[in-house]
C-alpha cells in the first residue's frame, strides 16, 4: 500500500511541473545569463540598407573621379587645351592622384599678352612677310610631314555602324527585287494557265471541243521539251 501511495505522489508531482516548463517553452525558453547578455551587447551593429547604399554610392563617385582625371590627363598629354568645370582639388583624398597645379601669375600675363597681341596686331615687317611666305603662309610649316589626326572612337563606330546599315540596305533591296521578281513569274504563270484552261473549256456548236486549242498546247509542251 505504501509502494502505491508514494506512485501516486510521484506522478502528482511530475504532472505539476509540466504546465510550468510548458510555459517558459511558450515564453521563449530559460533567460540569459548576465555573460550571455553582456556578449550579446559587445556584437557589432547590423549594416542597414541606407548604409551599403551610401558606401555604393561614394564607390560610384570616387570611380567617376578617377576616370575624369584619367581622360583630362590623356588629353594634356596629346595638347588638347581643355578647361575643367568642375575643380580637380574636390575629393582628392578618395583619388590618391595627383592634382594638376593652380593657375600661376604667369599663366595669367601670357593670356592677358595674347588678348592684347589679338586686340592689337603688331606690323609686320617685310623680312617677316617674306619668311612666312616661304614657310607656308600663316608661320605654319605646310601639312606635307604632318600626320593626320586619328579617328576618334565615336566616329569609329559611326563610321561601322553607317557601313554595316549600307550593307544591309544592299541585301534587303537584293531580296526585294528577287521577291517581286518571283512574284511576277508566278502571276505570269497562273495567267497562262488560266487561259489554257478557258480554251480548253470552249466547245464547237455539235458540243466536241476545240482542236485548234489542243492543237496550240500540245506544240507548245513540244518545243518546251526541245530547249530542255
Amino acid at each position: 500500500m505504501k509502494k502505491r501511495g508514494g506512485g501516486v505522489g510521484d506522478a502528482g508531482g511530475g504532472s505539476g511541473r509540466a504546465p510550468e516548463f510548458k510555459k517558459k517553452q511558450r515564453l521563449g525558453g530559460k533567460g540569459l545569463s548576465l555573460e550571455a547578455f553582456v556578449d550579446a551587447k559587445k556584437l557589432k551593429p547590423v549594416v542597414t540598407a541606407s548604409q551599403i547604399r551610401k558606401q555604393r554610392e561614394a564607390y560610384q563617385n570616387s570611380k567617376k573621379v578617377n576616370k575624369y582625371r584619367k581622360t583630362l590627363k590623356h588629353l594634356a598629354e596629346e595638347g588638347h587645351e581643355f578647361k575643367p568645370r568642375v575643380p580637380l582639388d574636390m575629393d582628392a583624398e578618395t583619388s590618391g592622384q595627383d592634382v594638376s597645379e593652380p593657375i600661376t601669375k604667369e599663366h595669367k600675363e601670357k593670356r592677358s599678352s595674347s588678348a592684347s597681341e589679338r586686340e592689337h596686331p603688331s606690323i609686320e615687317t617685310d623680312e617677316e612677310i617674306k619668311e612666312k611666305d616661304q614657310v607656308g603662309g600663316h608661320g605654319k610649316k605646310s601639312g606635307k610631314g604632318r600626320r593626320p589626326k586619328p579617328p576618334s572612337q565615336l566616329e569609329r563606330l559611326r563610321s561601322e555602324y553607317e557601313k554595316k546599315k549600307q550593307e544591309e540596305e544592299e541585301v534587303r533591296k537584293e531580296k526585294q527585287a528577287l521577291f517581286e521578281e518571283q512574284q511576277a513569274a508566278r502571276e505570269k504563270a497562273k495567267k497562262e494557265r488560266k487561259e489554257a484552261q478557258n480554251k480548253f473549256r470552249k466547245f464547237t456548236g455539235k458540243g466536241q471541243p476545240v482542236m485548234r486549242h489542243r492543237m496550240e498546247h500540245l506544240l507548245e509542251s513540244i518545243q518546251r521539251d526541245m530547249k530542255r
